[in-house]
């Protein structure tokens, strides 16, 4: 008897399972590793959610720090010279050394790598931004091939399931259709106009000004005629 109220609880289970992800468009898919970033290279597939929890401790230490601190810098660089890069420019910031800061250059290290495996490029132009405005409020679609994102703190970046594209485009900030969000540590790549054969998804950064708010966002792409330098370590 108790087998047989295990397997009916296994088989709802997995229909609530079911139903979640059938929420989503056929083009956009969600996995539970890094790996799984890698299906936006498939064809029919604009948007990769990663799905993940953090080490323990991180998120809580990301929100102790002083806002004054929060650091704002982009990079053009190796994945195996992202730890090198940041170290200093975390020191100029006045982040404190401790393990939780290694944790946070490792989590962007691994990012790095992966986004450099999946786009097949030698060095990735690497965003750590303390957004504190408006910035990129605007619905759109990103004029590049491939960019990977993800926030620490605050509010996450939003976007709309394909059926709304047209209509947040057309409307902005009077759009008022369903909106979709990631998670905080969550990692999407989205899939832009640079893509071949891409429709991209439109998203958008939540209007910040006048609320006191504010995120930490990590941005990735590939290398662009707006990238800075190449990072040297001499």
């Amino acid at each position: 008897m108790l087998d047989q109220v295990n397997k009916e609880r296994m088989i709802s289970q997995q229909m609530e399972d079911t139903n979640k992800t059938s929420v989503l468009a056929p083009d956009i898919k969600t996995c539970v590793g890094i790996v799984g970033l890698a299906a936006i290279k498939e064809t029919d597939t604009e948007l990769v959610i990663y799905r993940r929890t953090l080490a323990s401790g991180l998120n809580d230490w990301i929100q102790e720090l002083s806002p004054s601190v929060l650091p704002h810098l982009r990079i053009f660089v190796a994945p195996e010279d992202v730890r090198s890069a940041l170290n200093p420019m975390l020191d100029e910031c006045g982040i404190p050394k401790n393990s939780m800061r290694k944790l946070l250059i490792s989590d962007i290290t691994e990012l790095a790598f992966a986004f450099s495996q999946i786009t097949e490029s030698k060095r990735v132009d690497l965003r750590l931004e303390h957004i504190k405005n408006d910035a990129c409020w605007r619905f759109h679609i990103d004029y590049v091939e491939f960019r990977l994102l993800t926030t620490y703190l605050g509010a996450t970046t939003e976007w709309v399931q394909p059926a709304y594209a047209n209509q947040a485009i057309k409307q902005q900030r009077k759009f008022s259709g369903p909106l979709e969000h990631l998670d905080i540590d969550d990692v999407a790549i989205f899939k832009g106009k640079g893509a071949a054969h891409a429709h991209g998804i439109v998203h958008h950064s939540p209007p910040l000004a006048g609320t006191g708010e504010s995120r930490l966002l990590v941005c990735i792409n590939k290398q662009s005629e707006l990238s800075p330098d190449p990072w040297d370590n001499s």
